[in-house]
């Protein structure tokens, strides 16, 4: 044997041995997580080797997460959050010895010096936080969500190719939970009230599942144009959007449905260069529909008897109840964010801090308002992401993610129109298509720090942000 082949006979003996013996103590002291050890230290070793890989494992997971919970109060997404722990940690280190491989132009771009300044600004929250403690972990989640599909992201997906090959990572295991679903929801009558039963383990509620879906959409509608026409690369896409679209339609979520019509509209305006003059008329609606509300109490107007809010079984009679302010779960939006908007104007400077809506909002509730869901078992949010930001981050921090969040539409748009390439400028169409339809589902469910889609909402301002610097010839693809 020569010298390489040596070491890898040693090697191998050594695996062997450890893998051995893992087996043995796991079967002799019937603690079974012991024979996962040879599998955790062949993972440190691909960390070592090519932490990259582990980025593509990572986006592969995306879809097949599950949500496990600690305690009342911790909670984490398996295997995703651990893998993104370690990628922060490495690729840190990587940093600080390659400090180059992070280009300043990525760092100097507006977006980019948008997201940090809304960073600041949440870090400087964290101190002022009711519970300190809880602020504290929603910053360090943030922290390596930035790190791994932002600054990361940025390097692992600098060419067309590298985005195939994440669009195939996800893809495919997403297509598997949605056809899982899919064939349990039918073996009971695809009833609206099963929905959420057939979703599990990878799916907290059918909000998350439709809004990864919707979210995927336009990258999957998009590159089916990367392959010839006939080749089965194209003809599985083809089929992939018939999935896709036949889960959110019996995912039952009026979010993503809205979500898609609101691409679709945007589409056609972004086509036309006309998408940044529709901001400002959509925001000073939003505004003076507030007011009309908040103006001498008029939101009380419009309270229901929380005896006659109720869950249908069936979606014709839900979509009914919700024209007739009867649905329980819009009803129980509007509770809490009336609850929102009461404990914002105690705490205009620093907000509640990040993370604190839950443990505060229940002294703020209008009783009018209540329904036979507001005791709140599963301790979930406000059920609109902005409006949390104002609760939790005061009026300066909902004025920086606004900001930052129209910007990205702007910016988004004018670098569709600088874009010669064709299939790039189809993959920035893809992102922005994709960023709009999580706006939308952000307004009516907090969604930003769940791995299914804060992922994307950052890995797509990193694709609009890479593409513009090539356009200015600032960032080299080698």
């Amino acid at each position: 044997m020569d010298k390489i082949d040596r070491f890898s006979w040693h090697a191998f003996i050594a695996f062997s041995a450890l893998l051995l013996a893992c087996i043995f103590l796991a079967i002799y002291t019937r603690e079974l997580y012991i024979a996962a050890i040879p599998a955790g230290v062949l993972f440190a070793l691909l960390v070592v080797a090519d932490f990259r890989q582990v980025f593509w494992l990572l986006m592969a997971m995306i879809p097949l997460s599950i949500e496990f919970s600690f305690s009342g109060t911790l909670a984490t997404d398996l295997p995703t959050e651990p893998l993104m722990i370690v990628l922060m940690v490495v690729f840190g280190f990587y940093l600080l010895t390659h400090p180059k491989e992070m280009p300043l132009t990525f760092l100097k771009h507006p977006i980019i010096l948008l997201l940090l300044l809304h960073f600041l600004w949440l870090a400087i929250t964290v101190i002022y936080a009711k519970i300190f403690l809880i602020s504290l972990k929603f910053l360090l989640a943030k922290t390596w969500y930035l790190m791994v599909f932002v600054f990361l992201a940025q390097s692992m997906l600098l060419k067309l190719r590298h985005v195939k090959h994440m669009i195939w990572l996800v893809l495919i295991p997403l297509l598997f939970t949605i056809v899982q679903s899919l064939i349990r929801h039918a073996s009971v009558g695809f009833g609206f009230e099963t929905i959420n039963e057939t979703l599990v383990p990878f799916y907290r509620n059918h909000v998350s599942y439709a809004a990864l879906m919707t979210l995927f959409f336009p990258f999957v509608w998009f590159a089916r144009q990367w392959y010839p026409s006939g080749s089965f690369r194209r003809l599985f896409l083809t089929a992939g959007l018939i999935i896709i679209l036949t889960g959110v339609f019996f995912a039952y979520t009026r979010g993503a449905w809205l979500a898609l019509f609101v691409a679709i509209v945007s589409y056609a305006l972004i086509r036309m260069n006309q998408l940044k003059w529709m901001i400002g008329p959509a925001i000073v609606g939003i505004v003076l529909f507030l007011g009309f509300l908040i103006r001498d109490n008029e939101y009380l107007e419009y309270s229901t008897d929380y005896k006659k809010t109720i869950q249908h079984e069936n979606l014709t009679d839900h979509l009914k109840a919700t024209m007739q302010r009867l649905d329980v779960s819009s009803a129980e939006r509007v509770y809490r964010w009336i609850a929102g908007f009461r404990m914002s104007v105690e705490e205009l400077g620093t907000g509640f801090g990040p993370g604190n809506f839950y443990n505060h909002y229940k002294s703020y509730t209008v009783n009018n308002f209540t329904t036979w869901v507001s005791d709140n078992p599963e301790r979930s949010g406000i059920h609109n992401y902005f409006l949390m930001t104002l609760v939790e981050q005061g009026v300066l921090g909902l004025i920086l993610f606004t900001i930052f969040c129209i910007y990205i539409l702007i910016k988004g748009e004018m670098v569709y129109r600088q874009t010669k390439d064709k299939f790039a400028k189809q993959l920035i169409m893809a992102a922005i298509l994709s960023t709009l339809i999580i706006y939308v589902q952000i307004m009516l469910s907090d969604l930003i720090e769940v791995d299914k889609v804060g992922t994307f909402f950052y890995i797509n301002l990193a694709l609009i942000v890479n593409q513009d610097l090539k356009n200015q010839g600032k960032l080299s693809v080698g």
